[in-house]
């Protein structure tokens, strides 16, 4: 669920890529194309303070990779990419009055991994390793009772782990 031309919607990923419904003038629900390349997750998150969302793809389905968009004269043109094994549990967020991304890796490493934008335009971001062998299946960044919280079901260590900042 987010907003796309400024109405709220529903999105599905999959290997034909992204795609929303909009509701036209005559109550007729449409499938519209977001984005064309085959995606297993993904999230859409302000990165760079601009007003307008970025688009966060674990890319192919459940790939070997992690990539920012920035929509660009109605393109999504790719900002920053980072290798993933297994990308499974991606998740956006604020936390500590910071933009970030929090992802899984299901093989190789078994990390969860937090990425932070330094320089959305030069394509850099900040990697953080927030658990090792974690094995995550899914994660969620959220905010409650004023603390910013990343829920994330660890597999590798069958335990449900939540992390936050004091």
């Amino acid at each position: 669920k987010t907003t796309i031309n400024g109405i709220e919607t529903l999105c599905v990923s999959g290997a034909e890529g992204i795609f929303y419904l909009e509701l036209e003038n005559n109550n007729n629900w449409v499938l519209r194309e977001l984005f064309n390349n085959e995606v297993s997750e993904f999230g859409l998150i302000d990165l760079d303070g601009d007003g307008q969302d970025e688009l966060v793809t674990i890319e192919p389905f459940h790939g070997e990779s992690l990539n920012v968009y920035k929509l660009t004269a109605g393109k999504w043109e790719l900002k920053f990419t980072d290798t993933l094994s297994f990308g499974h549990g991606l998740s956006c967020g604020m936390f500590g009055g910071e933009p970030i991304i929090v992802v899984g890796n299901r093989r190789g490493s078994l990390t969860l991994d937090m990425f932070k934008p330094i320089d959305l335009d030069k394509g850099e971001f900040s990697r953080q390793i927030i658990e090792e062998q974690a094995g995550p299946t899914q994660t969620q960044v959220f905010r409650a009772n004023g603390t910013d919280y990343i829920l994330s079901a660890n597999q590798k260590q069958n335990q449900v782990a939540l992390y936050w900042i004091e």
